[in-house]
């Protein structure tokens, strides 16, 4: 019976291995410049790292956004990877389903563009363990006899994969993959046509970047005089030091003064963030409302940064300009949130830009009528438990706040001046200046 179910055991693993390994991932075109990025036979797989290529004279200006699959994941898009490629990241701890992606939207140039295709693929399983995939399209040779020309891919019986709408002289990519989390063994980074024994004597070095983003095989002398460019490039930059600003919630936990409408009002203009900007300036997270947020960074990597949101769900991420870059995330921040933050990973710099998000305030609180002065001192009067955690406290004096601040369109700035020429218990004018807030 021991020996059955060891038997049974052991076929169950195998069948989990067999059934990720059979993952594979296509880019379907939806018309008018819309592509799907989806995920086939998904079993176990935890992690994604995708990128795909487009004709420039055909496609321009892509936007990223998640699909059903990666809704709740940790989703990494960049849509300006490169001049012509977008690449799409994602990871989690439970099982990605098979489906949709990611959608890719392009502007279109002409009638009929070439399908975008992708030049790089890895997946991982939940454990971490790496999914071997068939080697990029474009880096096989253009022998279509067993594909079928109405399709992006090729005859799942056939060996290697064939794009038949990819010249494979064009790909700058050839067949060098990106090595991050996620890495290909190393019986797919030669050519499918390589015996395994030339593969093995073909072992070349491989200079890594500090954020191991990217990594490519080189010869010993190029490899030298790569990694020595980019560590003399590395010293001449300025060093950026990792910083986490302070929240405008925060500054509610940390007031003390008499609580008024206008002083506390005025918190909302004391936080700054150069470089950051976020519209609307106050988000109610109705799970419906969007954000804008823009970011100026100088670029002193030789990589692109990376983001993370925690509080909001990435719609779409793209960057402007070269020396100095300038990023725009859409998130839709999560229904009820009183904190998001958005974590940019910049070399070895950490910062952490907090958004201004609240929840709305229940109808039956405003009595279905727009707020107004009095009512918000009849707030500060009395005792609202508005984020429902049992307790009045900081929390409940940002939302309603914040909530006063949306409904009569009013500029915290103008609140911050009047209070710092409020004058004190003396009658004297206090002549306290607006700092900025230091994390």
């Amino acid at each position: 019976m021991k020996r059955v179910f060891i038997a049974a055991l052991m076929i169950f693993i195998l069948q989990i291995a067999i059934n990720a390994y059979c993952a594979s991932v296509q880019v379907v075109s939806g018309g008018s410049g819309v592509y799907y990025l989806k995920g086939f036979d998904f079993v176990d797989i935890g992690g994604v790292e995708i990128v795909i290529q487009y004709d420039t004279s055909a496609l321009s200006n892509p936007r990223v956004a998640a699909g059903s699959s990666l809704a709740s994941t940790m989703f990494f898009p960049n849509a300006k990877y490169s001049a012509s490629s977008v690449k799409i990241v994602a990871a989690t701890l439970s099982p990605i389903k098979s489906g949709d992606l990611a959608t890719i939207t392009f502007d279109v140039k002409g009638d009929n563009p070439p399908d975008p295709y992708i030049t790089m693929k890895k997946l991982a399983t939940v454990t971490a363990a790496n999914v071997p995939l068939e080697t990029p399209a474009a880096t096989i040779s253009g022998n279509t006899s067993n594909t079928d020309t109405n399709n992006q891919t090729t005859n799942p019986s056939s060996n290697p994969t064939v794009n038949p709408t990819v010249n494979p002289q064009t790909n700058p990519y050839g067949s060098t993959p990106s090595i991050g989390s996620l890495t290909l063994p190393q019986d797919l980074t030669s050519s499918p046509s390589t015996p395994s024994t030339e593969r093995k004597s073909d072992s070349q070095p491989l200079v890594t970047d500090l954020r191991k983003d990217m990594t490519l095989p080189l010869g010993d002398s190029a490899g030298q005089q790569m990694a020595a460019e980019q560590k003399s490039e590395r010293e001449k930059a300025p060093e950026k030091k990792s910083v986490a600003y302070k929240s405008t919630l925060q500054l509610f936990r940390e007031f003390k003064e008499e609580k008024t409408p206008k002083s506390l009002i005025a918190l909302f203009a004391e936080v700054s963030m150069p470089g950051f900007a976020q519209n609307p300036p106050i988000v109610i997270a109705d799970g419906e409302t969007p954000v804008k947020i823009t970011l100026v960074m100088r670029q002193t990597e030789n990589e692109s940064p990376k983001f993370m949101l925690n509080g909001a769900k990435t719609l779409n991420l793209s960057g402007e300009g070269e020396d100095v870059i300038t990023w725009t995330i859409e998130a839709l921040p999560k229904k009820g949130a009183v904190e998001a933050v958005l974590t940019v990973i910049d070399g070895k710099a950490v910062m952490e830009f907090p958004l201004t998000v609240v929840p709305s305030v229940s109808p039956v609180m405003t009595k279905g009528k727009a707020l107004s002065e009095a009512d918000f001192n009849t707030y500060l009067a009395g005792k609202f438990d508005l984020n429902k955690d049992g307790k009045f406290d900081a929390v409940d004096d940002y939302i309603y706040t914040a909530n006063y601040i949306a409904a009569m369109k009013i500029k915290p700035q103008k609140a911050a001046k009047e209070e710092a020429v409020k004058p004190d218990a003396k009658g004297d004018a206090k002549s306290k200046e607006k700092q900025p807030v230091k994390p």
